[in-house]
């Protein structure tokens, strides 16, 4: 099981993307969202989608060095088009106009259509909550959840995360409304590894446990599930109705009908926390709260009851001291596109 430190995999991603068309700093974003993503322990969302970020890139999907474009905009409000640019060249603007609007008018709200992955939404909601700002992001996506009860895909799996600062602790909520992201059965099925049951099912409404059946059969016989029931059920509709038929992409279920271009409709929201009360004040109260928590009774055989987000910083300082693993499984499937695409060697690169 190779081990890479975080250096090296930057250097490497960087390597890919520049030899791919970005300029340094569109490749420095990509690599920076994609390692960011490792060292917290969302392989999901880590340098494992740089294949599929290879093949946007040869079919055109991913425009490199595209900016994004202003559709309609107010003093509280925008509406951006990603243009077909990278998904986290958006995002970036996306966010940081929101910060300004919000520094200026309290509350800010930005929607973005034809826009690409955005990858990990912590990412995102984090640079509002290092401005003292509640950061609440949300996007919908290409069809691979059923609804409560049914068997098709027709849903995505639709994340939704608010990012919260306090003194001594922050809150990072980042999830997804199904079980588990996609990128995870992708991590499983090149680890060769089985899936827990109750992340998949069949046409018939069956567990699926072999997540070859997601990519090596038709789509139509395998579908994620919602998390919760019809509880996370209710989250993934919300989430379309807020972003892709707010504006203008289409809802999962018109991308599953139309084979239209799937995209990461995304709805952005920004709280200036100063116009409510003082940041002071509110981080008091948000540590309060969050000791509160920590210090309460634990159920039997529980050690420490965490608040979200702490697991992945636990991580992020194991790895960025110890290097990120991969299986064999996955590393194989990340050196081989990159060397028959790109002609590079990555094995190479120290």
């Amino acid at each position: 099981m190779p081990t890479i430190s975080s250096e090296r995999l930057r250097k490497i991603t960087t390597t890919v993307f520049k030899a791919a068309g970005s300029t340094d700093e569109e490749a420095e974003l990509v690599t920076d969202c994609l390692v960011s993503a490792n060292l917290l322990g969302v392989d999901s969302h880590g340098v494992s989608l740089i294949p599929e970020y290879l093949e946007m890139l040869k079919k055109g999907l991913i425009k490199p060095n595209n900016k994004p474009k202003v559709i309609h905009e107010t003093p509280n409000l925008l509406l951006l088009d990603g243009n077909d640019s990278w998904g986290y060249i958006v995002a970036k603007k996306a966010m940081e106009l929101a910060i300004k609007k919000a520094k200026k008018k309290g509350i800010a709200v930005v929607s973005i259509r034809s826009c690409n992955h955005i990858g990990r939404l912590g990412y995102w909601a984090m640079m509002a909550a290092k401005e003292d700002m509640i950061g609440i992001i949300t996007c919908s996506s290409g069809p691979a959840v059923a609804p409560y009860g049914g068997v098709d895909r027709v849903l995505g799996p639709n994340p939704i995360c608010i990012a919260v600062l306090g003194k001594e602790y922050q809150f990072l909520l980042d999830i997804s409304t199904s079980m588990r992201a996609s990128g995870w059965i992708r991590e499983r099925y090149w680890a060769g590894e089985k899936l827990p049951p109750g992340w998949m099912i069949n046409d018939k409404g069956e567990p699926v446990l072999d997540p070859s059946v997601k990519y090596e059969m038709p789509r139509e016989k395998s579908a994620s599930i919602p998390f919760g029931g019809y509880k996370g059920y209710g989250l993934e509709v919300m989430v379309d109705l807020l972003t892709g038929c707010l504006v203008g992409d289409g809802c999962s279920l018109f991308i599953h009908q139309t084979k239209h271009r799937e995209y990461n409709p995304t709805l952005i929201i920004v709280i200036n926390i100063a116009t409510f009360t003082s940041i002071d004040d509110f981080k008091e109260r948000v540590d309060f709260l969050f000791k509160a928590i920590k210090n309460s009774r634990k159920a039997p055989g529980v050690e420490e009851i965490l608040i979200p987000g702490e697991p992945e910083w636990r991580t992020q300082r194991i790895r960025s001291r110890e290097g990120i693993p991969f299986t064999e499984g996955v590393w194989k499937h990340i050196v081989s596109p990159v060397k028959e695409e790109l002609g590079i060697d990555i094995e190479k690169i120290e």
